[in-house]
């Protein structure tokens, strides 16, 4: 049972990875009906209380962050064929399962987990050709720029803004019908996958635009005049930012991985570091997470820019868990990783590496000895 006293329900794919079988389900729903098994004439023995929602722990090692070609151009699909876990077997971890909100939820209220499920049947068969190593997932459903288009409707139409190539259209994500339409989503997704095996982590992606990080904007001029016409300005972003992991309420045994960086205030004419804010946020959603609350950062790099500095400050004041992922593919890789894992983290996250057809120039050998250093 839940913890919130509804009926757990499970992931279609459970079965194939590291739950149990559907034999001994169907054997307990007999045990229930029948008394046994097998059905038998005997006296009906004592039934054995349904399994219980255990707080899954976060992942350590390193992670595969899949392609991610899709956030260049509108309307591209995320590819969830994990290459990358098979061009380098036994070395990671966990891969990140990448969905656009608009595949979950082509019409309000209408949920369609295919794209989940069909990444996890990946997985799935990754786990029986290396059941030595066995990958598990974390789940980052893209906002932004996979905003349904009945979301962009319900906050006035899309907005236009720079995306990494080209522009891209969002909704108001700041709108308080926005965030209900959102938190309905989470609601739905922890009712399928929060007890399941299958589904390791969560990335808090509420208030994310450009990117699937929430404390990246499109910030330029022309972006914010646009954003501005629906209200967007710094009170409502930081409104959203505060309440992010709130969005997640229903997520009650997954660890949530929240990625930050410095917030920049920009209601001025220019735009100013207001790194304080981010350490607020951080703050709060460790003291209320606990160590469900796993902190984050995708800038990792050798020197650590300016803007971030006090926020891998703070990474050392808190601890782990921590997930780093470096600022690009084509960083000094040795350099980066050796300085993130003075911060002990739990996770790094990986580029698609050549070997996938990635960016990420990355061998066996270098890959194995930084998943050692993580576990």
């Amino acid at each position: 049972m839940n913890i919130d006293g509804s009926e757990p329900m499970k992931s279609k794919m459970e079965s194939q990875i590291g739950n149990v079988s559907q034999l001994s389900l169907l054997c307990g729903w007999m045990l229930l009906l029948l008394g046994g098994c097998g059905g038998g004439s005997g006296a009906a023995t004592s039934t054995s209380a349904p399994p219980q929602a255990i707080v899954k722990q976060p992942i350590h090692g390193l992670v595969s962050m899949g392609s991610l070609g899709f956030n260049n151009q509108e309307g591209g699909l995320p590819d969830n064929g994990m290459e990358e876990i098979n061009a380098h077997p036994g070395v990671y971890s966990g891969a990140v399962i990448n969905v656009l909100w608009s595949q979950l939820e082509p019409q309000s209220g209408v949920f369609d987990d295919s794209a989940i499920e069909s990444a996890l049947s990946n997985i799935a068969a990754y786990n029986a050709q290396y059941p030595a190593t066995p990958v598990v997932a974390k789940l980052r459903v893209n906002a932004g720029i996979g905003t349904p288009e009945w979301v962009e409707a319900l906050t006035g139409g899309a907005i236009t803004i720079a995306g990494n190539a080209g522009t891209i259209q969002i909704g108001a994500f700041w709108s308080s019908e926005y965030r209900t339409a959102w938190q309905a989503l989470q609601a739905h997704l922890a009712a399928d996958y929060d007890i399941s095996s299958s589904i390791a982590e969560v990335a808090v992606t509420s208030c994310s635009s450009r990117t699937d990080e929430p404390f990246i904007a499109s910030l330029d001029s022309a972006s914010l005049a646009a954003m501005r016409q629906y209200g967007f300005d710094d009170s409502a972003y930081m409104s959203c930012l505060s309440s992010a992991a709130d969005d997640y309420a229903d997520w009650k045994n997954t660890p949530l991985d929240f990625t930050f960086n410095s917030y920049r205030n920009s209601d001025g004419t220019n735009l100013v570091e207001n790194p304080d804010f981010t350490l607020q946020v951080m703050e709060s959603f460790r003291t209320a997470m606990g160590t469900r609350a796993i902190i984050a950062n995708h800038g990792l790099q050798n020197p650590i820019s300016n803007a971030a500095a006090p926020i891998y400050a703070e990474f050392q004041s808190l601890g782990p868990p921590l997930e780093f992922q470096t600022i690009s593919p084509t960083v000094d890789w040795p350099s980066a990783i050796q300085l993130g894992l003075t911060y002990h983290p739990s996770e790094i996250e990986i580029w698609q590496t050549t070997a996938a057809g990635g960016q990420a120039d990355l061998s066996q050998m270098q890959l194995e000895s930084w998943a050692a250093d993580l576990k």
